[in-house]
């Protein structure tokens, strides 16, 4: 576990809990999902059998465990054991009975943190840029020595053979990947453009994720989205905050996509839809039929 206070941006609804803690053998009592819930239930018998309980709600749990050679068989005995969490429930609630007993271990200096939706995949990206990773961070090379970075002023980092058009900018918080081209008074800030990219002229990008082999066409605007390799963005675009674009998609021309619209060339049925299409703005409506109908082509 590591120390995050609430409203940490590497904290999300899905990972918060409480966890109650015996300070001295570090050993876990409780840990209980928090969620959207305003109240939690804590049992008083822990504090009955044991002297120094501490309860925290500043802790984010990295997922990094380390398991005794038990916990496969375990696993396999308990049918109703399908995640880490009900693992986790099953231990505490039959520890009398089985004598498992779990401990956690909190780092303070090191990092830690597990991608898990799109915003601890936004958070984790901005840590790795701004190099609270380091030294796993974009310009040193650790795995794949084809892919090589250049680290500039203000956390920008660039690919080999790079092609940056005369007034573009590329303000704080950028990757380009390699083989990338970036056209005239374009404007790419706190984004990841991925290799083998044609950005045209006139484009603003900020707070996005853009894949490889991605082409985006002059005028376009893009906010705080993800953009899928092979993906295609004709002229005139403007994608709002919180939207996906999948895999071979052709958006556009002079298109605009509401917030958090998800746009994929996979047809969906009914069983799939989260929500009723007839129940959206009939603006959003129009804009999404638009889309998915240029995609589908």
């Amino acid at each position: 576990l590591k120390e995050a206070a609430p409203g940490h941006r590497t904290r999300c609804s899905e990972d918060d809990a409480v966890v109650a803690i015996e300070k001295t053998s570090s050993r876990l009592l409780l840990f209980q999902g928090v969620g959207k819930k305003r109240k939690v239930g804590f049992p008083l018998h822990l504090l009955n059998e044991h002297s120094d309980v501490e309860l925290r709600y500043d802790l984010l749990d990295c997922h990094v465990s380390i398991c005794s050679p038990e916990v496969p068989q375990l696993f396999q005995d308990n049918f109703d054991y399908l995640s880490r969490d009900d693992f986790i429930r099953g231990v505490l609630v039959h520890e009398e009975i089985t004598g498992h007993q779990i401990h956690i271990h909190m780092i303070d200096k090191q990092y830690a943190a597990r991608v898990s939706n799109l915003h601890s995949y936004e958070s984790i990206s901005k840590d790795v840029i701004q190099r609270w990773t380091y030294p796993l961070v974009p310009d040193t090379v650790l795995v794949d020595y084809t892919k090589t970075y250049a680290y500039l002023r203000g956390n920008v980092y660039l690919g080999s053979d790079v092609t940056l058009a005369r007034e573009c900018v590329l303000e704080e918080g950028v990757v380009v990947g390699r083989g990338t081209s970036i056209g005239a008074t374009s404007t790419i800030t706190n984004s990841v453009v991925g290799s083998n990219c044609r950005i045209g002229k006139n484009v603003s990008i900020n707070g996005a994720f853009i894949w490889d082999d991605v082409v985006i066409e002059d005028d376009c605007v893009i906010q705080k989205s993800v953009i899928c390799s092979q993906a295609k963005v004709k002229r005139g675009v403007t994608i709002s905050n919180g939207c996906i674009l999948s895999f071979n998609v052709v958006v556009g021309p002079d298109v605009t996509l509401p917030v958090s619209c998800k746009v994929t060339t996979k047809l969906q049925t009914t069983e799939e839809n989260d929500f009723d299409f007839d129940d959206m703005p009939a603006a959003e409506r129009i804009s999404v039929t638009q889309a998915d109908a240029t995609a589908a082509e």
